[in-house]
């Protein structure tokens, strides 16, 4: 799972940063309007922003109609022009590698053969294992608009890099690079760069205003050992200078470079240029290699985040039904996903495989166990002013085969999808089942067919029986484990909690039912979400492997239960 914790500030009802840590099943609980469909909201938000460069939203690329955030005026806490939003988002690294804006400036594939400037890019990002980037926007008065002020990003737990958008410089933003662990040692100890320093040291020492003769002096035989001598002993007054040096063995001060655009969110595609170098002209290879590890760096993280980003699915709380006679859409339009659409395109367009675990979920009595199983046929439309229809008529149909044949061949086929009723057999079109299973089937799809990255559910249980509530728990955890996918779900349901609770239970004693899925406690994280005087506040309940809350659950959920059987 990549995207392992998000942290919000100033948006809608949040103000205060609040933290949510991610596992392959989250669970937001909480009461009416507290801020749960917030939390899902800025995931619609940060894919806005590092997907599409679209800072003002109205609708959403995932969202659709179903989610309509009103532009940055109505998405900033309380109004508030002067407040930036900032999300941060966490990437777990360890299988992944980073966006790669180096190829290898030699073009050597023999790694004894690659020059050691580049042979320290690669030993250098080897080591990161996780990342996290945050943008913040803020409204630019002047623009009329907003605006991504800051970019940050940090590696393996430290700051590592922030790039600032200037208002009042030459140049349109700032970069600054932090001391971090992961740059020791990355600036060569190599002798022949120490002394280039030290060269540069000598030339500006002899061009300054102390010294009787002018620099092209040097140049001369006569006063070389002369000037030489003087220069050793003067080298020691010098100072260290504002940047490191090349032979220091770390970065271990803050650095501030400038680059050529005009907003703290980086182009993704586009190497970083800066406009000072690292280092003077004369050491063009250092600067390359600083080029390309600060874009890998900067970069990287964020272009996998956009990636991940964009492969989220969302499925809101009211799923809408196809019509009766559905075509499904041709265009590839995950907003669809949104109303519930897209998981019948699916269905009418999976292969077998897909629609046969869809029915075995939904009919298997150890399982959903809803009462009906799906079918989806395949038709042939006949013209009623046809000659096959003729022929059909006339009861000629044998006659005519080779014309026949050819005809039928030619006509389109025509899917069509049915459930059968269990008890009856009866077939019946979508349109015509009950409501909490056509509220069901779009979430049993989702998590069937999603492979990867945030699949998010508001409200999974709507309008279903509370049996079906708990089978739910079994369907998400069992797509956890093959699959590198976060269930995100907005959530009232006991019922789907208590089961979860169960099968770790269940796993930590081997008690597993046959057939069923486990589940380790670290692989289900439950997040409360209230509203206070101070804002909105989240609070992590750990569990234990007996499948126990260790932390005490805030008043006013679960509370209501206790409270008819006891009164």
């Amino acid at each position: 799972m990549l995207i392992t914790a998000i942290t919000i500030e100033n948006f809608k009802g949040i103000s205060e940063p609040i933290k949510i840590e991610l596992k392959p099943i989250t669970l937001l609980l909480g009461p009416n309007s507290s801020g749960k469909s917030t939390i899902v909201q800025a995931f619609h938000y940060a894919r806005e922003i590092f997907d599409r460069r679209n800072l003002n939203p109205d609708t959403t690329i995932t969202g659709g109609k179903a989610v309509n955030l009103g532009g940055f005026r109505t998405l900033i806490h309380n109004n508030d022009l002067s407040r930036a939003v900032r999300i941060r988002l966490s990437l777990d690294l360890t299988e992944i590698d980073l966006a790669e804006y180096f190829s290898g400036a030699s073009g050597k594939k023999d790694s004894d053969s690659i020059p050691e400037w580049e042979n320290r890019i690669y030993a250098c990002l080897s080591n990161v294992n996780s990342a996290w980037v945050e943008c913040s926007v803020k409204w630019d008065e002047d623009l009329d608009a907003p605006v991504v002020d800051k970019y940050f990003v940090g590696v393996n737990g430290g700051s590592l890099i922030k790039i600032e958008r200037l208002t009042t410089s030459p140049h349109p933003s700032k970069v600054t690079l932090f001391p971090h662990k992961l740059l020791e040692g990355i600036v060569s100890n190599d002798d022949a760069y120490q002394y280039q320093y030290e060269e540069k040291l000598l030339d500006d020492y002899l061009c300054s205003p102390t010294l009787q003769q002018p620099h092209e002096d040097y140049m001369a035989h006569d006063h070389e050992n002369e000037l030489l001598a003087e220069y050793e002993e003067k080298l020691t007054e010098f100072k260290e200078p504002d940047e490191p040096l090349p032979g220091q063995p770390a970065f271990i001060r803050e650095i501030e470079m400038f680059l050529n655009q005009d907003s703290a969110l980086p182009e993704w595609d586009k190497v970083i240029e800066f406009v000072n170098p690292f280092w003077e002209d004369d050491i063009e290879s250092e600067n390359l290699f600083f080029a390309n590890l600060m874009s890998t760096l900067i970069l990287g993280p964020g272009k996998i985040l956009r990636e991940e980003l964009a492969k989220m699915r969302y499925l809101g709380p009211i799923r809408d039904l196809p019509p009766r006679n559905h075509l499904p859409s041709l265009s590839p339009n995950e907003s669809r996903w949104s109303s519930g659409k897209a998981a019948w395109d699916v269905l009418y367009t999976a292969n077998k495989k897909l629609i046969d675990d869809v029915s075995e979920w939904l009919s298997d009595e150890n399982l959903l166990n809803s009462g009906y199983e799906i079918e989806r046929k395949t038709y042939k439309e006949i013209d009623t002013e046809s000659s096959l229809w003729v022929s059909l008529m006339r009861g000629t149909l044998l006659d005519d085969s080779s014309n026949i044949r050819e005809e039928l061949t030619s006509l389109p086929d025509k899917i069509r999808l049915y459930l059968r009723e269990l008890n009856t057999g009866l077939e019946v079109t979508p349109q015509d089942i009950g409501v909490g299973v056509s509220q069901v089937m779009p979430v049993v799809v989702l998590a069937l067919h999603s492979k990867n990255g945030i699949a998010a559910v508001e409200q999974p249980e709507l309008h279903i029986h509370p049996a079906i509530q708990v089978a739910l728990g079994d369907l998400f955890i069992s797509q956890i484990y093959e699959k590198d996918i976060c269930f995100l779900l907005e959530t009232h349901s006991e019922h789907l909690i208590l089961r979860m609770l169960r099968r770790i239970r269940e796993t930590t004693e081997e008690l597993l039912p046959p057939a069923q899925w486990p589940l380790k406690q670290e692989d289900l994280a439950v997040c409360y979400i209230e509203q206070t005087e101070n804002g909105t506040r989240t609070h992590r309940l750990r569990i234990d492997d007996q499948g126990e809350f260790i932390d005490k659950w805030p008043k006013g959920f679960f509370d209501e239960r206790e409270e008819e059987l006891l009164y």
